[in-house]
């Protein structure tokens, strides 16, 4: 994975602290953050409102929840596969070849 400068930055919702994804730097940061500071430590694929065959690729335990370990780990996948972020960071909905690693 790149080496980038690790900050994080928090914003409130409600009566709870989220972090703030806003670039593969963040992202990076939200590797590092602590179990205990995520808001849900798994979820059921179930109560996920999204692409089933992505959903299937993160539990990669097969056991119908998404966990944060394996968001973690799908994290580090797309920052060490990943040659360019800037995807990332403009949000973007679409990948170009020549910025796959």
């Amino acid at each position: 994975m790149a080496k980038m400068t690790k900050t994080k930055s928090f914003k409130r919702y409600g009566r709870c602290y989220h972090l703030k994804i806003r670039s593969a730097e963040d992202l990076a940061a939200a590797v590092e953050l602590d179990s205990a500071h995520w808001v849900a430590t798994n979820a059921p694929i179930s109560s996920i409102n999204c692409d089933r065959m992505f959903l299937d690729l993160m539990d990669t335990d097969n056991n119908g929840r998404i966990m944060c370990h394996e968001v973690r780990e799908a994290i580090t996948w797309l920052l060490e596969v990943l040659g360019d972020y800037q995807g990332v960071t403009a949000a973007s909905n679409t990948l170009g070849l020549d910025a796959i690693n």
